[in-house]
């Protein structure tokens, strides 16, 4: 089991009063080999409409998307059976 000494703990957190995330990711990352993205949960279905138009605005504004749009539309794959579209539904709701 993966493991830290307080001295450890004392040494990333030093006399801080308030500890960010940041400052535990950069423990993690340091000591464990474990890198921890940051994502927020955002219900999109409670965004307003301008949220909205901001967010499609910003994402078909970069070029990557674009990109993969386009190879998207020359290059179709196409799921063969019920069970292989649950499992690509499963993976994409677990960030995989």
């Amino acid at each position: 089991m993966d493991y830290i000494t307080k001295e450890t703990l004392d040494k990333y957190l030093k006399d801080k009063s308030i500890i960010e995330l940041k400052d535990f990711a950069e423990l993690f990352e340091k000591e464990f080999g474990i890198v921890i993205p940051f994502r927020r949960n955002v219900d999109y279905e409670k965004l307003t409409e301008d949220q909205k138009c901001k967010i499609t605005k910003v994402i078909f504004s970069n070029e990557d998307v674009l990109e993969q749009l386009r190879k998207a539309s020359t290059e179709r794959d196409y799921v063969e059976n019920d069970e292989e579209a649950i499992q690509i539904i499963r993976e994409a709701k677990n960030g995989q």
